[in-house]
């Protein structure tokens, strides 16, 4: 089924890797070669997370996905926001964003914008956790990648493809939702508690989890926005198939014509 809807494909046969690594054994470039893959890309995974996050869930994060918490983060997130805006207009916290409070200093500044953005980003792949776990799917390993240098957290939550095309969407919007309902709660806290010590952290922290909702509604990236409309359009593959279409026929149909088809427009 999984097959038949193009979400699986066969792994590439690496047929002369065990070949080419005896030849570049021997090599003084090897240990270079093998120090600068980690930066292509490294994975470091911890599996055997589903009973804990079962056993969590069930004691701790079930509340929070009920309809009555859904209400309230419809208000939180009309509330919060409006309230993140008149912070903006009426204090200079912008002018905190590279840099602490009170002149201490950019390294200090960089270090806390360095754990907001760690926090925002744990907070956002538990909210993927969460929702896949509340639809009862395994979430067997989480991790975090190295790729090009940067590192991506991540969660395994590929038991959710299973899921009606309601929850798959659910649960690739989690995470968006959780930056919104993040960012819109830091610009509450500032609003009614406009003196509080902590306003500069919670300003970045509300800050990037904007930022974070803006790239990740944008469908011209694989985030959650694209995985959400894919599923919507019940089209996988999207963005290889949109690619594909405008290099090879797009034009040739303008050209000619011809009338597009419901896909090859939603391509265009």
């Amino acid at each position: 089924q999984l097959r038949e809807a193009g979400l699986l494909e066969d792994p590439p046969i690496e047929a002369f890797g065990s070949l080419r690594s005896r030849i570049e054994r021997g090599r003084p470039s090897a240990l270079a070669s093998r120090l600068a893959g980690l930066f292509v890309e490294h994975r470091l995974e911890i599996r055997g997370l589903d009973k804990i996050i079962t056993y969590s869930y069930r004691f701790l994060f079930r509340p929070f996905f009920t309809r009555v918490a859904c209400t309230l983060y419809v208000a939180l997130a009309i509330v919060g926001t409006f309230a993140f805006v008149q912070v903006l207009r009426e204090r200079d916290y912008l002018s905190v964003l590279l840099k602490g409070a009170s002149g201490s200093g950019y390294a200090y500044g960089a270090l806390t914008l360095l754990l907001a953005a760690a926090f925002l980003v744990v907070f956002h792949q538990a909210a993927h956790v969460y929702a896949a776990k509340s639809l009862g799917r395994e979430v067997p390993s989480a991790g975090f990648i190295i790729s090009r240098g940067l590192p991506f957290f991540y969660a395994e939550t590929t038991d959710i493809w299973m899921e009606s095309r309601r929850g798959r969407i659910m649960v690739s919007l989690a995470g968006t939702i959780s930056d919104l309902l993040l960012g819109a709660g830091g610009g509450l806290f500032m609003y009614l508690v406009p003196d509080s010590e902590w306003n500069p952290l919670v300003f970045k922290l509300s800050f990037l989890s904007y930022g974070a909702l803006l790239l990740d509604l944008n469908p011209l990236l694989e985030l959650d926005g694209y995985y959400a409309l894919a599923d919507r359009l019940e089209i996988p593959d999207l963005r290889e198939r949109s690619l594909r279409f405008i290099r090879r026929e797009l034009w040739a149909k303008l050209k000619k014509r011809v009338p597009l088809s419901r896909d090859e427009r939603i391509y265009a």
